[in-house]
């Protein structure tokens, strides 16, 4: 039996990953769209699938992304000319389309984990007390 015709063993079936990602049921946080089983490999080589987006395109990213809602606000605020990444100027973006997309589904993932951490923060404690902060126990 050649290499390619072996059974290949996947850490992450498939349907285990469409599983969990069903269970989430998010939208990818740069592009919007629903979230996929990707067939990748694990960091020991291993064959398995983990979930992201292909934002429609050959280059992608791993994400069990975000609850539409909170997409959709981010692109908001994107959109109302706030800006998540203070150094990731506009200048020199504008060039192409591409370049476009990719500085603007950057921001709005910037914006989706600053929305991420403020809904979690409605119900649960942070990491830190302000006095600790203070106190100079960091992270």
């Amino acid at each position: 039996m050649t290499k390619s015709q072996e059974l290949k063993i996947y850490k992450t079936t498939k349907r285990q990953c469409q599983i969990t990602i069903d269970k989430y049921d998010n939208v990818c946080d740069h592009c919007g769209k629903k979230i996929t089983p990707i067939e990748t490999t694990d960091n020991a080589g291993n064959p398995t699938f983990w979930a992201g987006c292909f934002h429609g395109t050959e280059f992608g990213n791993f994400t069990y992304g975000v609850p539409k809602e909170i997409f959709e606000l981010a692109e908001k605020l994107v959109c109302d000319g706030e800006q998540y990444y203070r150094h990731n100027k506009k200048r020199g973006f504008a060039d192409t389309i591409e370049k476009r997309l990719y500085w603007f589904q950057t921001e709005v993932s910037g914006f989706c984990e600053l929305i991420r951490k403020i809904e979690h923060l409605k119900t649960h404690y942070p990491r830190k007390s302000k006095k600790e902060f203070l106190k100079g126990e960091w992270f």
